[in-house]
């Protein structure tokens, strides 16, 4: 099954964000298949689809899981 989540390095010359990108994506991509995620100096922007009803919770988990990956200083949340 292809998932529909996007990793997006803000800087495509540094390999380390791409790195860590991608392992965050994987962290979070079968609790949330749709989503985009972008990385500027350690800090995880993370783009969602999410149902209005449960949007700050799903965005605090969002957050919570992201901050677990060694190397995430900051996580941003914009729902989409």
């Amino acid at each position: 099954m292809w998932s529909t989540s996007s990793v997006k390095p803000c800087d495509s010359n540094n390999s380390k964000q791409l790195l860590l990108a991608v392992q965050v994506s994987a962290r979070l991509v079968d609790d949330f298949p749709r989503i985009s995620i972008r990385t500027e100096n350690q800090v995880v922007t993370i783009e969602a689809q999410f149902n209005q009803n449960v949007e700050q919770k799903l965005a605090e988990r969002l957050r919570i899981m992201a901050l677990q990956h060694p190397g995430v200083e900051e996580v941003q949340v914009h729902p989409v």
